[in-house]
């Protein structure tokens, strides 16, 4: 009886202390060929302008009195650098959203390196210039501030620490960088969700290294992440690309192009290939596909430039960025 009893105790003891795990909601089924806008050009802020205009526009999207959650790829906290999102794109998502009627509007990042919001850091990246907006390191939280899901239809299996201000945003917009990296072939919107779990729940033993060496494949936790809150819009920064070892070192590649859209796995799709790889031989970016994110092929997916653009246009555009993986063709 007395053995029984400390069994008993013992399981509500670990009862007691496991997480209270949520389950995800069903993504929406994509109907349709998404739209995936592009723009050329260096001046920032109207080349992502442009690419949000050709992508279909914010409209719609972002609603008088909604609270935005913009997500920008800020691993390091640099200016005018292959490895960061430039503050200039951001300012004009910013300038958008005010525009459309946001009640607020949040930063948020959790980065490679500490707080990119501190005064020191936002000095030298230039994002202390965005007024209006409240500036907040993911990584400062705790999991009383996150929610434990698990998504459905996920790769891994497993539950995720989020932010419930991620998940609980009207809109989120994912702001990345067209980059490449060590791990991951390329760095781009789907990649960009990385930053967004805190790093205390990751950090074994620094960084997030348990979101990159505890899931089987740092591609199989990409995937996961999105399919827990996936961003209403995603625009990738490409008027200087990176190349090389992201995300501790890069070489700045001239692609000179943003990329837009609502649907994330069809604006890495795109990304990607103008990059000059095959989507489909990059792990996540084809799970997206498979778990129903969205089409990754070109040809399901309608690509415009303020016209529609046939395969050989964007042929054209290709800026090939150096690799160490194979590019799949």
């Amino acid at each position: 009886m007395k053995k029984l009893f400390i069994i008993f105790v013992l399981a509500c003891f670990f009862c007691a202390g496991a997480e209270a795990q949520i389950k995800g909601k069903p993504i929406p089924i994509v109907s349709g060929a998404p739209l995936v806008g592009l723009a050329k050009g260096t001046n920032y802020a109207q080349v992502t302008a442009d690419a949000i205009a050709n992508a279909g526009g914010l409209n719609g999207i972002v609603k008088k009195g909604n609270t935005v959650l913009i997500k920008p790829n800020l691993c390091l906290p640099w200016f005018e650098t292959p490895l960061a999102v430039d503050y200039r794109v951001v300012a004009e998502v910013v300038r958008q959203v005010k525009a459309l009627g946001a009640g607020r509007i949040i930063i948020a990042e959790g980065a490679f390196d500490p707080d990119p919001f501190s005064a020191a850091n936002q000095k030298v990246s230039k994002f202390g210039t965005i007024t209006g907006v409240e500036f907040v390191d993911l990584n400062a939280l705790t999991k009383d501030d996150c929610y434990y899901i698990l998504p459905q239809n996920g790769v891994t299996g497993k539950a995720f620490y989020m932010p419930k201000m991620y998940v609980d945003a009207d809109v989120v917009i994912n702001v990345a960088k067209l980059k490449t990296h060590e791990d991951t072939i390329v760095s781009l919107g789907l990649k960009n969700v990385f930053g967004v779990p805190p790093k205390p729940m990751y950090s074994r033993p620094r960084a997030k290294l348990a979101l990159h060496h505890e899931y089987g494949s740092t591609h199989n936790p990409i995937v996961d992440l999105n399919l827990i809150r996936l961003p209403d819009f995603t625009v990738v920064d490409g008027i200087m690309g990176g190349e090389r070892s992201a995300p501790r070192t890069g070489k700045a590649v001239k692609s000179e192009i943003v990329i837009a859209g609502r649907n994330i796995a069809s604006v890495d799709a795109v990304s990607a290939y103008l990059m000059g790889f095959n989507p489909k031989a990059i792990p996540h970016i084809r799970m997206a596909q498979e778990v129903g994110i969205g089409p990754i092929d070109l040809t399901k997916i309608n690509v415009s430039n303020a016209k529609p653009l046939s395969k050989q246009e964007i042929d054209n555009m290709i800026v090939q960025f150096s690799s160490p993986y194979p590019k799949g063709w």
